[in-house]
């Protein structure tokens, strides 16, 4: 396992009510096992901490298993902007160098993708793959400070803004050999072809 960079946070949004899965997508069994833990192991790879935003439900779930990630609980049917913002409110007392965002239904990223983003420290940076950007975007702290925070104690803005519209024209896009950045595990049938692709978790 590579050495953990404590410096770099893996922000997970997992606070969402997965209506199109039919539950919290957190919760839902991939090769037999709970996603969650799949998706803590894939984080742990890159030797980056994690920090969870989570529901009600997924908390309760989870909270009491050895495994479980640090969270932070918001309402699940806030914006996905929302839950980003609580997020990173969480981590500006002892702020990351950078703050990498990840939908939990995307698989994390290799090292090899998150050590390319990581070269471009001084901006925004989101992994391509055939020619389409993914997941996860790395926002450097700086830019969180100044673009992010300074305007989210605007509740309006917060419940209106999109981080796609925010990183327009300011995001590098990195290529990367890693088609998991443009998997979305977002419905059972997507799920049902991921599993057929792919022999086990990884």
């Amino acid at each position: 396992m590579p050495h953990c960079d404590a410096c770099e946070v893996v922000l997970v949004l997992a606070a969402g009510r997965g209506k199109r899965m039919g539950g919290p997508k957190a919760l839902m069994t991939v090769h037999g096992r709970a996603w969650w833990l799949t998706q803590r192991e894939r984080i742990a790879r890159t030797g980056l901490r994690d920090l969870w935003v989570v529901s009600d439900e997924v908390h309760n779930v989870i909270h009491n298993d050895g495994h479980a990630p640090e969270m932070i609980i918001t309402d699940a049917t806030a914006p996905m902007f929302a839950s980003i913002i609580v997020g990173l409110r969480a981590l500006a007392d002892d702020p990351p160098s950078a703050v990498y965002v990840l939908p939990v239904d995307v698989p994390m990223c290799s090292v090899m993708t998150s050590n390319a983003l990581r070269q471009r420290s001084d901006c925004p940076s989101a992994p391509v793959y055939d020619g389409h950007a993914g997941h996860p975007v790395r926002l450097p702290w700086a830019f969180i400070e100044t673009d992010i925070l300074e305007q989210a104690h605007d509740e309006q803005w917060v419940t209106s803004a999109r981080l796609d519209h925010l990183l327009e024209g300011r995001c590098v896009h990195v290529p990367v050999d890693d088609p998991a950045v443009l998997v979305n595990l977002n419905t059972p049938e997507v799920l049902e072809k991921w599993e057929a692709m792919n022999d086990s978790c990884d």
